[in-house]
């Protein structure tokens, strides 16, 4: 579930940045004032969603990593719910705070100096967004940093669960190398903090979501679905959902 997901949030986070060009509105100097506040709102709630959910993921695979090196059969029914639930609290939380910012400060919610979407120029959501933000990518470094130092130290053990462990560690690395990403754009959008008004932080935005396409759309089997004019052919190997839990998950 963490896997749909994390999906889901990127799927959301476009939509966010897209709003006013899916409604026409792109190069109008002075879009509806309701639709502006409303995508101003989900601006700030996007990168929420998708660092939470990032998160979210990565200690899944580290709590099932734990289970199939230990043989652990406990339920994770509860464990799971609560996993998902996560980032669409924190996005809430974030919702909630920049609807009452954004309506109390109407005058605030205009478009960005790029003009291509629109933001509360109070800085009060921008802040707690990049906060939390913050803190997700610090602890999801941390987990990766964790589970690498797992599977090193458990390597043989690991190795004789044969496809499942090869499957396992494919998310993994995926996993690890789009946190890699997520660093890359923190530390770039600190060092710009200074600067706001630069089109390089919206560039990083962008590449970082072409980052989780290509990281994570090109799996086998993903890429196969793709491809439909080919006939199916028998699939040996797990689905998605399967390479994504490690150990036994709901």
């Amino acid at each position: 579930m963490t896997w749909y997901s994390f999906c889901s949030s990127w799927v959301l986070s476009g939509a966010s940045y897209s709003l006013l060009t899916l409604t026409g509105q792109q190069l109008n100097p002075n879009p509806d004032s309701g639709l502006c506040l409303l995508q101003a709102i989900m601006i700030y709630t996007a990168p929420t969603l998708t660092a939470s959910a990032a998160l979210a993921l990565v200690i899944h695979l580290r709590l099932s990593l734990r289970s199939m090196l230990s043989d652990e059969s406990a339920k994770t029914e509860w464990r799971e719910i609560g996993l998902v639930a996560l980032p669409y609290i924190m996005a809430l939380v974030v919702l909630s705070v920049s609807l009452a910012n954004g309506i109390s400060n109407r005058s605030q919610v205009q478009k960005s100096y790029i003009g291509a979407y629109c933001v509360i120029e109070t800085g009060i959501p921008g802040s707690l967004v990049a906060s939390w933000v913050a803190v997700a990518t610090f602890v999801g470094a941390a987990m990766e940093i964790f589970i690498a130092y797992t599977l090193y130290r458990n390597w043989r053990t690991f190795r004789q669960f044969g496809a499942r462990s090869s499957q396992s560690l494919t998310i993994l690395i995926r996993v690890g190398v789009f946190t890699l990403f997520d660093i890359l754009a923190l530390v770039v959008s600190l060092v710009l903090f200074a600067a706001p008004n630069t089109p390089l932080h919206d560039i990083i935005l962008a590449i970082l979501a072409v980052a989780s396409l290509l990281i994570f759309g090109s799996q086998k089997d993903l890429a196969r679905a793709w491809m439909f004019w080919k006939v199916a052919q028998p699939d040996t190997n797990s689905p998605v959902p399967r390479s994504v839990e490690v150990g036994k998950v709901g």
